[in-house]
């Protein structure tokens, strides 16, 4: 669609929005609400089904681990066709839509909170990994790494959801925490998740770094004023023994998107936000066979 003709609706949309969604990095979520409960059609599961996944790797890759992550590679080239998800306090409920168009339907919410406690309570496992602490001088990350070894023997599954929040249960007031999906691998340990990003050049100066919303479609930034974009963002880079799947290692890989590292690089490494990932049980099942 031609920025002419989307801008109308854009600017309604936001419109509607002005009085009630900060514009920060830290708003992007919402708590006390209903769910913006996704509906999927049978021609956008076709259209799923028919996304190529060629080119990315991805971690110990299952059946419904595999369909998010076409979801999520769907979802990035048509989340403008649903102007409500674009948006600020729009994390959980994309997240929701991209586990619909995987085929998974149980699991529904618009707030963190609300999307982990509904998952753990049908049988996901909730781990809630150990924030670093700071011992010395030095950044200990041992407990986490532990934590994150004792997922899935090392490996990062495919699929497996990941939030950042400023209490360890992710029930601090709206707008402190946010959630993705893990995404792809790369060969050097690079993890990526896929979330309603909202990296922009307004938390830079107005500078545009890699990494940030519509880089490849600087208009909608800066004309049409979109403020969120789906997309895959690098999360930790990882380093393991070389004899075995075992993490002995990690680090931020992109610490200017600060509510999803747990290392608090961008604070001079003294950690803010805390860690939950979250395996779906469908998910679960598919590791265990």
């Amino acid at each position: 669609m031609r920025l002419a003709l989307l801008l109308p609706t854009l600017l309604v949309a936001f419109t509607a929005l002005a009085g009630c969604a900060p514009t920060t990095e830290e708003a992007d979520d919402t708590t006390g609400e209903d769910a913006l409960r996704p509906s999927v059609s049978g021609s956008e599961r076709a259209a799923v089904a028919r996304t190529s996944t060629s080119g990315y790797r991805l971690e110990h890759p299952t059946p419904t681990g595999t369909r998010i992550f076409q979801a999520g590679v769907y979802w990035y080239g048509h989340q403008l066709e649903d102007m409500r998800y674009p948006q600020p306090r729009m994390c959980a409920s994309n997240v929701s839509k991209v586990l619909f168009l995987g085929g998974v339907e149980r699991y529904s919410a618009e707030g963190v909170y609300d999307l982990i406690r509904s998952v753990g309570t049908q049988g996901g496992r909730v781990h809630r990994l150990p924030q670093p602490k700071v011992v010395n001088g030095t950044l200990d990350k041992s407990a986490f790494i532990d934590a994150l070894n004792a997922i899935d023997g090392g490996r990062i599954p495919v699929g497996t959801l990941v939030a950042g929040c400023l209490t360890p249960k992710c029930d601090a007031v709206a707008g402190e925490q946010h959630i993705g999906i893990v995404g792809q691998v790369d060969r050097d340990g690079t993890v990526w998740v896929w979330h309603n990003n909202w990296y922009r050049p307004e938390n830079e100066g107005g500078q545009w770094k890699p990494h940030m919303i519509y880089s490849d479609r600087r208009e909608l930034y800066e004309q049409a004023g979109l403020r969120r974009q789906w997309m895959a963002t690098p999360w930790i880079k990882v380093k393991r023994r070389f004899w075995s799947d075992q993490i002995v290692d990690a680090k931020s890989a992109l610490p200017a998107v600060d509510d999803m590292d747990p290392f608090g690089a961008a604070y001079g490494n003294v950690p803010k936000y805390h860690v939950t990932m979250v395996v779906l049980p469908e998910l679960a099942a598919d590791l265990a066979r």
